[in-house]
């Protein structure tokens, strides 16, 4: 089922108003998604399909789906198919989410029921950024860094974020640390996935340390060390949160906005 699978998926996925982000780019890439561990490939009433990559992440079961795909995407046919997603969701409680384009105004109306909280986020290209622009010390990591490192990145990473995810550090998931007097002052973490697209997760700086040049350093530090690495493109996601400050850094940079997705998050008891 995998390839055929694969296949309807990435057509499918080209269709605006049926389009998911969490998709791979190719045909490939989705054929070598569906066969990691936590991935499913779900039969939906009227043909459709959906795709569940399911993962536990601080004590919370945590549901990313794709789709639902239908070859004819009424309204009831997808509200149908949404309540047939839920009801395949076992462990709880669960953290569902979906990630659509604007477009996908059907699926936006059937997770209404669902109390669905709705946010907007702004996806973005990273263009090249000369090495010159690196004028801060910034170290790539490709491994987990010393415990009293780490320990003092996490704490500046839990100023903004929830979780341990800067822990989390490997050849596919690299981190990139601003040092200032050995204390970090700004960090970056990015994923590489199947397809060889770098995808920045989070870039942050601290406080005291804003409007200095480091996050502009961070930024072409990824870029050059992406490059070197084979990667080609890289995307970020701004959420509306962030729509103000970041969205000026990235347009100041020459990103490229790409599209404007919509995350919708429901909490199953």
């Amino acid at each position: 089922m995998t390839a055929a699978a694969a296949r309807t998926i990435w057509q499918l996925n080209q269709d605006p108003a049926q389009y998911s982000a969490y998709v791979p780019n190719t045909e490939a890439g989705i054929t070598l998604a569906l066969q990691e561990s936590g991935v499913e490939a779900v039969a939906l009433p009227a043909n459709g399909l959906a795709v569940l990559d399911q993962y536990s992440e601080d004590n919370v079961w945590t549901v990313e789906v794709w789709g639902p795909f239908l070859p004819v995407p009424t309204q009831s046919a997808i509200t149908t198919a949404v309540d047939a997603v839920m009801m395949h969701i076992k462990k709880r409680p669960a953290h569902v989410s979906f990630f659509f384009g604007q477009e996908n105004s059907r699926v936006r109306a059937s997770l209404a029921q669902y109390g669905a909280r709705l946010s907007r986020h702004t996806i973005w290209q990273m263009q090249a950024i000369p090495a010159t622009m690196i004028k801060k010390e910034i170290q790539h990591y490709t491994a987990p860094l010393p415990a009293d490192q780490q320990q003092q990145v996490l704490q500046l990473h839990r100023q903004f974020f929830t979780g341990d995810a800067v822990t989390d550090v490997s050849a596919e998931r690299p981190l990139w640390v601003a040092w200032q007097d050995a204390q970090p002052v700004g960090y970056a973490l990015a994923e590489v996935d199947i397809d060889h697209v770098g995808h920045l997760l989070y870039v942050a700086v601290a406080p005291a340390a804003q409007h200095q040049g480091w996050g502009q350093a961070l930024m072409a530090a990824v870029w050059q060390d992406m490059q070197i690495s084979g990667v080609n493109s890289v995307i970020l996601v701004q959420s509306q949160q962030n729509a103000q400050v970041a969205g000026a850094v990235y347009q100041r940079l020459g990103f490229k906005q790409l599209k404007t997705l919509i995350a919708a998050t429901i909490q199953l008891a």
